[in-house]
């Protein structure tokens, strides 16, 4: 049982390394993006905030387009990173148009808005959604999350649920649990370190664009994930009495999603920083669909000898029956 789980834990984390090493050309596909401003608004617990987001879309002007296919990334993440541009382009392959939007503060967007990112934020990505689906009447929209841009795609699935556009969310390896996820990165020396080392260097831009707001020499004491949460919940930079409303307001439960559109989500059993077993219960969900693999490590699905990435693919399978 240990040597099986430390053979899960060592293959998923090669796994997802190699993974991030692979770097898609797709000039074509990125030498068509439409770069878009969205001004939407926002609203948690009475915080309100005209906010902006960056999107890249792609009209695909085949005859047989399949829909919208709106595509979120992972926490730290951006729109340009090289497994975003590969879903992009392939999906895009397959018939459908694209958009891929960015969360406030990532992909170079620090200094858009002045409060920070944080996993409450739903009102304005379900804004920015139904504001990309209006320049495509009477298109039908699937939403594609990873990781953390996967836990808001299950979000919304529900949120929207009375959007009639909206018709699928396929989501992969989501945070389905966000106290757990952070449990496990900071558990990962290799992890904590890259996700932490992000972080803080998104808080210190944001500290140079608004100094009154937030003290750039602050960001660097910390070592560990979770007491950076803790610092900026307290500090009241989220708009949540303690962490442990923090981490409510964007766990996935089976009472979130019990009215929702239809949802695929992939999972997989090495993944080394999200727990398959929260997943588990989505077998007993009449709108769920659950494939739990067992490898693909975090969002990778690339074999570490080969080097071949099977990603777009396995999202592929999931995104319509007919493609």
């Amino acid at each position: 049982m240990i040597k099986s789980r430390i053979v899960r834990n060592v293959s998923g984390t090669l796994e997802t390394v190699v993974g991030s090493l692979y770097v898609p050309l797709a000039l074509e596909y990125r030498r068509a993006q439409m770069v878009q401003t969205l001004s939407v608004s926002s609203d948690v617990k009475g915080v309100e905030e005209n906010v902006f987001l960056k999107a890249y879309v792609n009209r695909n002007f085949r005859s047989d387009t399949k829909g919208l296919a709106v595509i979120l990334h992972g926490w730290q993440g951006s729109s340009l990173t090289p497994d975003m541009i590969d879903i992009g382009r392939n999906v895009f392959a397959a018939g459908f148009h694209t958009a891929r939007i960015n969360f406030r503060d990532h992909g170079g967007t620090t200094g858009w808005n002045e409060r920070l990112f944080h996993g409450g934020l739903i009102q304005e990505m379900e804004e920015a959604i139904r504001l990309l689906s209006s320049e495509f009447p009477e298109t039908d929209v699937y939403l594609i999350g990873c990781s953390l841009g996967g836990n808001f795609a299950l979000r919304l699935g529900a949120s929207m649920v009375d959007f009639p556009n909206l018709k699928k969310v396929v989501a992969v390896c989501p945070a389905m649990n966000p106290r757990r996820s952070i449990e496990m990165v900071d558990s990962h020396p290799l992890f904590r370190r890259f996700f932490l080392g992000l972080w803080r260097r998104a808080l210190r831009e944001k500290s140079r664009y608004f100094p009154e707001m937030y003290d750039i020499k602050v960001w660097d004491r910390f070592s560990i994930v979770q007491d950076l949460i803790d610092y900026v919940v307290d500090q009241g930079y989220f708009p949540y009495s303690d962490v442990d409303e923090y981490y409510d307001s964007y766990k996935i439960t089976p009472e979130l999603l019990e009215n929702s559109v239809p949802m695929n989500i992939i999972g997989t059993w090495n993944d080394p920083v999200i727990d398959p077993l929260d997943m588990t219960f989505l077998f007993d969900m009449d709108q769920a669909t659950l494939d739990l693999r067992k490898f693909g490590g975090h969002i990778s699905f690339t074999n570490p000898i080969s080097l071949r990435r099977r990603l777009s693919a396995v999202i592929l399978e999931h995104l319509v029956d007919e493609v």
